[in-house]
């Protein structure tokens, strides 16, 4: 699925052009995101558990269905260490050039990737947690494999929740507001993720909190073809009853550059 053109539109060079006049670059004013629909046929899942049921989407909004999982691990939760072993729905991270072709990121290119997650509540509650990442591998089930950076919303109850970025094994969250929406975002460049940081709102789209998480990780090279991945799963510890479930809603968006010359 295409993600946001960022092709100069005469040239078909990445970035835009460095013309003068009114100034160089793309016009990315009015660039858009990319809304999640887990069941528009585009999205692999890997799921190593088998804790997803079912998954349905209805305006804008993934409703997922697990199966019962026993508690007593944290390897099912996004942000608790290198384990990752939490369901996942992957594609390849792709974007537009300037003709509408497809182009896939690699982690040799230089890019920012930023997704968004918004609370909704789910009708049969879980201490659970969700991601929207790029990653060097959306079947890997360890930090050190997956390489994952984007955003990160979790809660014990649907009033107790927190927001933030992450980056790995961990990430970096706040409760204040309580957080409605979080944005993220992170600037990859000659193979190297850089800090991610967040912006919380809440109901009103009001400020609640911002922050950033400082990311200790390089791509292996620069050839890889990376995914993007949504993730769900546990907070910590704790188990999932037959017929739980999440409202996942979220978007992302990839924007690719040239160097200067």
């Amino acid at each position: 699925m295409p993600i946001a053109p960022c092709f100069d539109p005469t040239t078909g060079a990445s970035g835009g052009s460095q013309g003068g006049g009114g100034g160089g670059g793309a016009d990315l004013s009015a660039l858009g995101f990319v809304a999640v629909d887990l069941t528009d046929g585009s999205w692999d899942l890997t799921d190593p558990d088998t804790i997803v049921d079912t998954v349905s989407h209805s305006s804008g909004v993934n409703t997922v269905t697990f199966n019962t999982l026993a508690s007593g691990n944290s390897n099912n939760a996004w942000g608790n260490g290198n384990t990752q072993r939490g369901a996942r729905w992957h594609k390849k991270l792709q974007v537009q050039d300037a003709t509408g072709g497809d182009v896939q990121v690699q982690s040799g290119d230089q890019f920012i990737f930023q997704a968004m997650i918004e609370f909704v509540s789910p009708t049969q509650s879980f201490a659970a947690s969700s991601v929207v990442c790029v990653s060097a591998d959306g079947t890997a089930l360890t930090a050190a494999d997956s390489k994952i950076v984007g955003a990160l919303y979790r809660y014990t109850t649907p009033t107790v929740r927190q927001s933030g970025s992450i980056g790995g094994a961990f990430g970096s969250t706040n409760s204040s507001g309580p957080p409605v929406r979080v944005s993220t975002a992170v600037q990859v460049r000659a193979t190297r993720p850089s800090g991610v940081s967040y912006l919380n709102t809440n109901s009103s789209g009001n400020h609640t909190f911002d922050g950033n998480y400082k990311i200790n990780t390089s791509y292996a090279n620069a050839t890889t073809d990376l995914d993007v991945i949504v993730g769900v799963g546990t907070f910590a510890t704790g188990g999932i009853t037959a017929g739980d479930d999440m409202k996942v809603k979220a978007w992302f968006r990839c924007i690719v550059m040239s160097e200067p010359a």
